[in-house]
């Protein structure tokens, strides 16, 4: 488990006025009041936190590491994302619960997620993370994902990370729990456990709403739930999914302007609209 006894904010990030903030701007949304408010006002800082990483030494190198690891190319956009990414994760270290991934590609942000949870605990080993991944690629698309029979070859194999090449990006951290198959069917049987933190990055309809109706109800007050898709052009379904979840649900998602959508666990202070 991830040592829940010192300061979150702030620990890795250089110079005390990005500290401040990063700080700022997300403990404003998370403690919401009211959450109207709050998320007025992180909409018009998100612009300023995208220059953040530049500042930020520790994630830096954690960034280059995991990209050499993972066998990927680095662009702004792609960096710009996961420091999003990392900084709510942050912000979600200091509750009870577990961790989850589901969608890790080659590893690459499951990566990032440990490294910053290990600068905060030295010996975590990845004590409470669970991977959720087919390992085989995508599932088939539906209608709402737009994505045509003469792409979807292509696509599969694209994004398909075998679970050998996962657990070797991922060795430094063998104590991290691997769910191999199908969303939904790898949610079948688990044991019932609240989560601080879940990221999704599913790309389609079907797997990114079976996600959020499994998850969501099981959040720990103020944990928080990420969809990496939601804004991408290439994959309206995820959109789709999370736009009609928040709607059932009487939810708004904050909607980063590197197109994640984050939402708070039920019963934090109410529905956010």
């Amino acid at each position: 488990m991830v040592d829940r006894s010192g300061e979150i904010s702030g620990a890795d990030v250089a110079g005390k006025d990005v500290k401040e903030k990063r700080s700022g701007f997300l403990s404003s949304w998370l403690h919401p009041a009211p959450a109207v408010t709050a998320l007025k006002s992180a909409k018009k800082q998100i612009r300023s936190e995208l220059l953040l990483s530049r500042g930020d030494p520790h994630f830096e190198g954690w960034y280059r590491a995991g990209l050499e690891l993972c066998g990927m190319n680095d662009n702004p956009t792609r960096k710009e994302r996961f420091y999003n990414l990392v900084q709510f994760f942050r912000q979600a270290l200091s509750l009870e619960g577990a961790v989850a991934e589901c969608g890790l590609w080659r590893g690459f942000s499951s990566f990032l997620l440990c490294r910053c949870a290990q600068s905060i605990r030295p010996g975590f080993k990845g004590e409470d993370y669970h991977a959720f991944d087919s390992f085989q690629g995508l599932p088939d698309p539906e209608p709402e994902d737009g994505i045509s029979p003469k792409k979807l070859d292509s696509v599969r194999s694209k994004f398909t990370g075998s679970l050998e090449e996962v657990r070797r990006a991922l060795a430094d951290f063998p104590s991290i729990i691997y769910h191999a198959g199908w969303i939904p069917g790898t949610f079948d049987g688990l044991p019932e456990r609240n989560y601080k933190f879940v990221h999704v990055d599913l790309d389609l309809h079907r797997p990114t709403r079976a996600a959020f109706d499994y998850f969501y109800p099981r959040m720990a007050p103020q944990g928080i739930l990420i969809c990496d898709d939601y804004a991408s052009p290439g994959w309206p379904g995820a959109k789709k999914a999370v736009d009609d979840f928040c709607r059932e649900k009487g939810l708004s998602a904050l909607v980063l302007s590197t197109g994640q959508a984050v939402i708070l666990g039920p019963y934090a202070s109410g529905p956010l609209s």
